[in-house]
């Protein structure tokens, strides 16, 4: 069972980094591929289209907003929700290769810190 709540929620967070320019690249690319296809199901929806121009005025005011609105989109278009959830799968899939490509290179031993401690893994990467 898909949890559309966390789908949307994760797809206004990349909008949101599209937005406001802050955040990874791919979460910037993610946030404008979800314009595109919000804008495209708001097409002749009034309050969609008010709703999602708001939101990219004042994110933080009209963030639950929109994440309502998708949820309804979603539960009446099932098509709508999976193009929703696949812009987000694969842009995640992208953003999460992309930390471990920055942290880890190559093959052999590897040494990483976090929260002050560090810790040693043997890891093989591929190309």
């Amino acid at each position: 069972m898909i949890d559309w709540a966390i789908v949307i929620s994760t797809a206004v967070g990349f909008m949101v980094a599209s937005i406001t320019k802050v955040g990874e690249a791919v979460a910037t690319k993610a946030g404008d591929e979800l314009f595109a296809v919000i804008k495209k199901k708001f097409k002749g929806d009034k309050e969609g289209k008010d709703i999602l121009s708001n939101f990219q005025k004042k994110p933080s005011r009209y963030k639950d907003a929109l994440i309502d609105i998708l949820n309804e989109k979603v539960e009446a278009d099932k098509a709508f929700g999976d193009e929703i959830r696949g812009i987000v799968e694969k842009n995640s899939e992208i953003q999460n290769n992309a930390r471990i490509t920055q942290n880890i290179k190559g093959t052999g031993n590897a040494v990483t810190a976090g929260n002050n401690s560090p810790a040693t893994t043997n890891v093989t990467t591929k190309d």
